[in-house]
């Protein structure tokens, strides 16, 4: 989901996969760093999420809990529609978990249209509010920019007015 699913869909290699999880990520993470002969941390036991890397260290593969009652809701905290994308991976069991994915392995989950919005290369907030609440997510879309994507909505505004101004001089 996230970043990994917006850098496929404009052709590029992620370097992080991030992957959401209806239970506790721990073990999930644990046994899949395991599986790859790589390492594992816990980055936030509040947020609940997990990262594994791989043996050559060039894939970080991030793994967190759903955060709120559904997929939807998780992705809806995202910061941009382009990040705000996921794709269904098999699994074995908790089909019908408060975050159970559709019915179809591979299905893209876009409840925000940025997969629409990466077409056309724009970058669109999630929420307007989502800056205030992270300031740091301008940031990132000063780095998506570089991509070739425009920032449309209230983010080039809040680019220009999230510092404060200098004081005046007489």
């Amino acid at each position: 989901m996230g970043g990994s699913v917006r850098d496929l869909s404009l052709g590029l290699l992620p370097h992080d996969i991030d992957l959401v999880t209806t239970g506790d990520p721990e073990p999930l993470a644990r046994s899949f760093a395991d599986a790859i002969g790589g390492s594992f941390f816990v980055m936030s036991e509040e947020f609940k999420a997990c990262r594994a890397v791989s043996a050559d260290g060039r894939l970080v593969y991030d793994f967190t809990a759903c955060r709120g009652a559904h997929i939807v809701e998780d992705l809806g905290e995202r910061d941009f529609t382009a990040n705000a994308l996921a794709i269904e991976l098999p699994i074995a069991e908790d089909r019908d978990g408060p975050c159970a994915p559709p019915a179809v392995a591979g299905k893209l989950i876009d409840p925000f249209y940025g997969a629409a919005h990466l077409s056309t290369r724009e970058l669109v907030p999630v929420p307007d509010t989502i800056f205030n609440e992270d300031p740091l997510r301008l940031h990132l879309a000063v780095r998506l920019a570089q991509t070739g994507l425009q920032v449309l909505g209230t983010a080039p505004a809040l680019l220009l007015f999230t510092q404060p101004l200098p004081p005046l001089r007489p």
